[in-house]
């Protein structure tokens, strides 16, 4: 766990740190985050991770400062992990960026805040899971679609309630459907599907968050001639694949080996996990 977080730029004790009852992340969930791996002092896909918080503060109406570049933004999370982290052990660092306090549903200002904080990871490098995950369908709460839902926000209540739910299941993962009745994405991952040679994923009008890692795969098959397929997914198409399995910045790729009773292979997903750690260098 950090012992140290960066508060707006300025270094802060943990345990010392505290937020205001009226701060909008708390009341509203008002703010985006970005989860960023470290691996030998480098950000991964830095700029992915800044173009995506940039262009969710876009949406959300914040004043992003204009003083926070690209450089600012790395030289801020490199303090941060050389503070906490000595040893240049992995690190997963969370940079949350929040509307500052004032107003009720309607803000008094569009300035923010931000912070970030870090903690060690187990191991380096991207590996794939020995054990294949089972998944199956959130049932409860369906994800709308609109501007919002590509945002990596801090209101989190629909992937909170099918992570319980994925615990009194004793499932893995759980996917979530969109308001259509399509697959969005997975609690804390995005999807994908390889049929024959093609990959497939949910495409961005089906509601997924706009994931970094989703990125990064896509441009990993497209620069290796793997066919792609941004497009609707049904369970239908879950049933008919020969692989699945899910990505997200932190663990890489996670394969799946059930959804139901169906059954899939993993060659795919450790090529692509091979891939990964040419691509990051790790």
């Amino acid at each position: 766990m950090s012992v140290f977080i960066s508060y707006n730029g300025e270094f802060v004790k943990r345990n010392e740190f505290y937020i205001p009852l009226d701060n909008r992340v708390f009341r509203y969930g008002d703010g985006v985050f970005e989860t960023i791996r470290i691996e030998n002092g480098k950000v991964l896909w830095a700029e992915k991770h800044y173009e995506r918080l940039k262009k969710s503060a876009g949406v959300l109406k914040m004043n992003f400062p204009g003083s926070f570049s690209l450089k600012r933004f790395l030289s801020d999370i490199h303090e941060v992990y050389r503070k906490n982290h000595p040893g240049g052990e992995p690190a997963r660092a969370r940079l949350a960026m929040f509307r500052r306090e004032g107003g009720y549903y309607t803000p008094e200002t569009n300035d923010v805040s931000f912070f970030i904080e870090t903690v060690p990871l187990k191991s380096s490098g991207f590996s794939l899971n020995k054990k294949g995950l089972l998944v199956d369908i959130y049932p409860d709460t369906k994800k709308p679609l609109n501007r919002l839902s590509p945002l990596k926000s801090s209101n989190s209540l629909l992937f909170v309630m099918a992570g319980i739910y994925c615990r009194e299941n004793d499932l893995d993962d759980c996917l979530i459907m969109n308001e259509n009745g399509n697959i969005a994405e997975a609690s804390s991952s995005n999807i994908f599907l390889v049929k024959g040679r093609e990959l497939q994923t949910p495409s961005l009008d089906q509601g997924c968050v706009e994931g970094v890692m989703r990125s990064v795969v896509l441009d990993i098959a497209s620069r290796e001639g793997i066919p792609l397929a941004e497009k609707r997914i049904g369970v239908a198409d879950l049933l008919q694949a020969d692989e699945l399995f899910l990505s997200n910045s932190i663990q890489g790729i996670n394969w799946v080996l059930g959804f139901r009773q169906k059954r899939y292979y993993h060659k795919t997903a450790q090529w692509l996990t091979d891939k990964l750690n040419q691509y990051a260098e790790v």
